[in-house]
């Protein structure tokens, strides 16, 4: 049987989710989502003779990856599927406390 929901930002999210931490999410997560469209958008720089500086894409591409990733474990947090707690720095044991790691600091 399914509980309460409500619709904010096109999100059905559990009602017993606190308004302020959907408010705190759905803030990171549009200006996670602006961040990969000014990253995506951006020229890449070109290297000494004229083609693309294969270590900067690499960078930025990294970073998109990063922030798409984020966004994906804030959708989950936002069903109501706490797969990773957001800005905890516990030991590291699974992939998913590293990829929690790498994001407490953005």
């Amino acid at each position: 049987m399914l509980g309460k929901a409500r619709v904010m930002d096109g999100f059905v999210i559990p009602d017993n989710i606190d308004s302020g931490e959907v408010e705190h999410i759905l803030y990171e997560f549009s200006e996670n989502d602006r961040h990969i469209l000014k990253l995506c958008n951006s020229s890449l720089k070109r290297g000494w003779f004229g083609g693309v500086d294969e270590d900067d894409q690499e960078l930025r591409q990294l970073d998109v990856l990063k922030l798409m990733a984020r966004n994906y474990l804030l959708i989950k947090d936002l069903h109501g599927h706490d797969i990773l707690p957001i800005g905890t720095k516990e030991k590291i044991e699974t992939i998913g406390d590293g990829i929690n790691e790498v994001f407490a600091d953005l």
